[in-house]
């Protein structure tokens, strides 16, 4: 877990990052990640790992 310190003088990047990418790259990124996520779990599955970390 990450926490945020929420100063107001400060921008977050990530936001704004984001923000600046239009439809179809958002729908990709997502497309992506999915992909990554579904090849880690099994993964995960193989260790044996019990940790919901």
């Amino acid at each position: 877990m990450q926490l945020h310190l929420n100063f107001l003088e400060i921008p977050k990047p990530h936001d704004q990052l984001w923000q600046q990418l239009d439809d179809p790259t958002r729908r990709a990124v997502i497309a992506q990640l999915a992909k990554l996520i579904v090849q880690a779990a099994p993964a995960h599955l193989k260790t044996g790992s019990k940790s919901n970390d």
